[in-house]
């Protein structure tokens, strides 16, 4: 395959759920809305000649894994959820890098604004 460095990325921005995190009991009971963008490192050079979904990473399979972990976790951290999601992708798909944003956008604080959240990033090479 020619002569790329495999330095291609795949992002997915914007996935909503509503998970029940938070450091209180009643924040975990009534839950809360969340966005995850997602941003992977990956060789996207024998997808872009071949055009066949099985030499890509399938952006629907990542959608469905960030929804199901953000869906079925219960825990106190966004920091500890959005670890999650990366070691999943990491584990279970052929990427390089992630970059996850986890947003909480109905933080409990009192005063004005559009969220708060965390940036992780993670390479398989340093595992």
């Amino acid at each position: 395959m020619g002569i790329g460095g495999g330095e291609d990325k795949i992002f997915i921005h914007g996935i909503g759920f509503y998970g029940h995190l938070g450091c209180t009991e009643e924040e975990r009971r009534v839950g809360g809305r969340y966005s995850v963008d997602v941003e992977m490192v990956c060789n996207l050079e024998r997808a872009a000649a071949s055009d066949l979904l099985s030499d890509t990473v399938d952006y629907s399979a990542i959608y469905d894994i960030v929804r199901k972990i953000g869906e079925s976790e219960s825990c106190n951290l966004i920091e500890h959820l959005a670890g999650k999601m990366v070691e999943a992708i990491l584990r279970e798909y052929p990427v390089r890098e992630v970059t996850l944003r986890l947003k909480k956008l109905s933080p409990p604080i009192k005063g004005p604004l559009d969220y708060v959240g965390v940036e992780i990033t993670r390479r398989k090479e340093s595992r």
